[in-house]
């Protein structure tokens, strides 16, 4: 991490010095771009909070790290925009002028929530997964099986869903754009340009969200059913080494149910964390990328009998829409598979009454 922020310093200052002398507005007796100027101020601070992020949890650590490595390329490729040293070949591709900023807020965010007393309760009991030692077989279709590290694999099923959604969100906003576009041409009468977009547009972006789901929910599902394994392992382990399951029943101390209560629990927290991660992250990133489009809309309402001028009008109207979300439960082919392992915790906790105990 320290090699990433020295990166991220390095942009930041490009992007300050940058702003000193490609800038067209007066900053104290300097020609300087505020953007530019912004870009490198929360990049140094982000730079920092790069540094120390071996101080929080290793899960969250995955999520910083994403947003760094943003960071450097989104900020140089703004900065070579500013420059004149973009293709013009790619002037659709050109990043935003507000979203360097925007994924160093979101970095930023990250390290200060994990400081946070309830966060920390739960990145304890998500952290062992991306740090352990455990290696897992992995196999792709018709490829051979490999044994690869648990916590490595897993951290790049994160770094794939992030960034699934995102793409997802620009697919969003290109499709709005769309919208807007077909349905101009609808009110213009304009065929040529109606059927170009239809053909040209939507088929096209809509073709890969469809296929963006598809691999989005495969990945989701490995990552859980992989995750979910590891942990129910790791607590059924707990829960039966050195014959603590014994010395409960002689004291008359077991549990009703634990191996029931494992199993769901462990269901319950893997979906959780996921929703108020992965999946709220995805909801942010919609909302923020949203907004920024409402609030250059030229919308401003005037409150009657003032001049007062309440700028984002159309933000604030819409925000309750955008900051909708839905969580679904991808463990419903699962069923089987977790119905499984609880018969035999089951069958193992009966064979200890019995005397004789059975292995699950």
């Amino acid at each position: 991490m320290k090699q990433l922020s020295i990166g991220v310093t390095i942009v930041a200052a490009i992007a300050l010095v940058a702003g000193i002398t490609k800038g067209e507005f007066d900053v104290l007796g300097l020609a300087a771009d505020p953007m530019l100027l912004s870009i490198g101020a929360v990049g140094l601070t982000l730079a920092l909070a790069t540094f120390r992020s071996s101080l929080i949890s290793p899960f969250l650590r995955v999520f910083s790290t994403i947003f760094a490595v943003e960071y450097v390329v989104t900020g140089l490729a703004y900065v070579a925009v500013r420059a004149g040293w973009w293709p013009p070949g790619f002037s659709e591709l050109m990043p935003p002028a507000s979203l360097p900023t925007t994924v160093a807020i979101f970095g930023l965010l990250i390290h200060l929530i994990s400081f946070i007393p309830v966060i920390r309760q739960i990145t304890r009991l998500a952290d062992p997964y991306f740090v352990t030692n455990d290696r897992g077989d992995l196999q792709i279709g018709g490829f051979e099986k490999r044994r690869v590290a648990e916590r490595r694999f897993a951290s790049s099923l994160i770094v794939a869903l992030v960034v699934i959604n995102q793409f997802q969100v620009g697919i969003n906003i290109r499709l709005s754009f769309f919208n807007r576009d077909w349905f101009n041409s609808i009110q213009n009468k304009d065929s040529a340009a109606f059927w170009s977009l239809l053909f040209g547009v939507f088929c096209f972006w809509a073709a890969i969200a469809v296929a963006s789901s598809l691999v989005e929910y495969y990945t989701e599902s490995v990552l859980k059913i992989r995750w979910r394994r590891w942990m129910t392992e790791r607590y059924y382990g707990l829960w039966l080494d050195d014959a603590s399951l014994y010395r409960a029943a002689l004291v008359g101390q077991a549990a009703d149910n634990p191996d029931q209560r494992i199993a769901e629990d462990v269901r319950n927290f893997l979906n959780s964390t996921y929703a108020y991660s992965i999946s709220l992250l995805s909801t942010v990133s919609t909302l923020v990328s949203f907004s920024i489009i409402l609030w250059t809309i030229p919308a401003d309402f005037t409150v009657p009998g003032t001049e007062i001028i309440v700028p984002g009008t159309t933000v604030l109207g819409r925000s309750g829409l955008l900051a909708r979300w839905h969580l679904a439960d991808p463990f419903d082919r699962q069923a089987t598979c977790a119905a499984r392992v609880q018969t035999g915790a089951i069958r193992g906790r009966f064979s200890v009454r019995a005397g004789s105990p059975a292995r699950i």
